[in-house]
């Protein structure tokens, strides 16, 4: 019986030490069509920057001045500009892998056949991670855009 035990518990302890577990919280505060002086890649930005890049968009509901983000952080993922409207980048997920945070998206593409403004656009996407110290990565439809 006492075999068993600690049989069982080395079993338990290989397969834990073998499994990265780790979790983060992951949530799309923005997710607009116009942003604006944005560098493509990810970037860490604060409230305030948020409010800039998107434009009139938070003007009915600006940022509390002592608004703390101690506990997450904010970043966009730009990924260039579009000729025309009907596109946006949709969060399909994130893990966790050693130390590197990988978002994954997909493009959202206008509907083929459609008629579209000739209007330059520049789609992008706000998300909130939990507070960590480790490494960004954005992948989009598979590609790696930044690290």
């Amino acid at each position: 019986m006492l075999y068993q035990k600690i049989a069982f518990a080395v079993v338990t302890l290989i397969v834990l030490a073998g499994c990265n577990t780790a979790t983060i919280n992951v949530a799309e505060v923005a997710n607009h069509a116009r942003c604006q002086a944005v560098n493509p890649g990810v970037t860490r930005i604060s409230y305030q920057q948020m409010s800039h890049i998107l434009g009139s968009m938070l003007l009915n509901h600006p940022p509390a001045k002592n608004q703390s983000n101690a506990d997450h952080h904010l970043y966009v993922v730009y990924a260039g500009e579009k000729p025309t409207p009907g596109y946006s980048l949709q969060l399909i997920g994130a893990r966790v892998e050693g130390e590197i945070v990988h978002l994954n998206y997909t493009w959202q593409t206008p509907l083929r056949g459609t008629v579209q403004a000739q209007v330059i656009t520049s789609p992008c996407s706000v998300v909130r991670l939990d507070a960590r110290d480790d490494q960004v990565e954005v992948w989009i439809d598979g590609e790696r855009i930044s690290s």
